[in-house]
């Protein structure tokens, strides 16, 4: 509903009609949540770093003092090769001043380790338009060396990190359709959004078993298989269906 090839070989996205005619507070959620999917998709392609979760998942590891305000990263992740990566993920309508740029940035440089382990990652992104194109920023510089104020050390377990990622994708799927998965190596449709959802058999297998970090450790040592397979680098692929290559049409209700 908010954006669009113009044409079916075009390369970029455009706003659409429908999206310029929301209010304001609609127009907020959507582009955060659109920038949020454009950082998944950045963090899995330039980093390596296929898993992603909101750092609200760990509130009841951070203290009061640490979620004061709303100076704190959106996302923390991990690479393949086992590296942390923290990201702030804002959406805007319009270009990002030079201020907002260094606020993100800012936001994502308080998360200075993860499991005692230095994020080697902390990016600041955001998703804009621009003559109704979206566009992604995004900033990495070298560390100064400098603690930020208020740095966030997150203390969690291995285990509850591939438990966060791996059980919402097992929720939606089902205990029934997650055996068929690990038995037939077929993607669920989901007819309601025009999608299918693929896991490998063998990711799921471990998946189904709540073998939460073992699946995550199997697609760290199995790239070769996940890409002759088809899927990302966490097990998962989304096919979307036939209506999401045709053009946004709005219809009215009939009552």
């Amino acid at each position: 509903m908010t954006v669009e090839q113009s044409a079916p070989g075009a390369r970029r996205l455009r706003r659409t009609a429908a999206s310029k005619s929301l209010d304001p507070s609609e127009k907020g959620a959507i582009n955060y949540f659109l920038g949020l999917t454009l950082c998944k998709l950045f963090a899995e392609i330039q980093l390596g770093a296929p898993w992603l979760l909101h750092l609200d998942v760990f509130r009841d590891r951070l203290n009061s003092r640490l979620l004061s305000g709303r100076s704190r990263p959106d996302l923390i992740g991990l690479t393949t090769g086992g590296e942390w990566v923290a990201l702030e993920s804002k959406g805007r309508v319009s270009p990002p001043t030079a201020e907002a740029k260094a606020k993100a940035k800012q936001q994502a440089e308080r998360i200075v380790s993860i499991r005692s382990v230095p994020v080697a990652y902390r990016v600041g992104c955001v998703a804009y338009f621009k003559d109704d194109i979206v566009r992604f920023f995004w900033r990495d510089p070298q560390p100064d060396g400098i603690e930020p104020p208020n740095p966030i050390r997150l203390d969690v377990t291995e285990d509850d990190i591939w438990k966060f990622y791996y059980q919402p994708i097992m929720a939606l799927v089902g205990p029934d359709h997650a055996a068929m998965i690990e038995r037939e190596n077929v993607p669920i449709p989901f007819k309601e959004a025009d999608l299918s959802i693929r896991v490998l058999s063998e990711v799921m297998r471990l998946l189904r078993l709540e073998k939460w970090k073992d699946a995550g450790h199997w697609c760290m040592e199995h790239p070769e298989q996940l890409a002759q397979a088809e899927v990302h680098g966490d097990g998962v692929r989304i096919l979307a269906g036939q209506s999401w290559s045709k053009p946004f049409e709005e219809t009215r209700e009939q009552r």
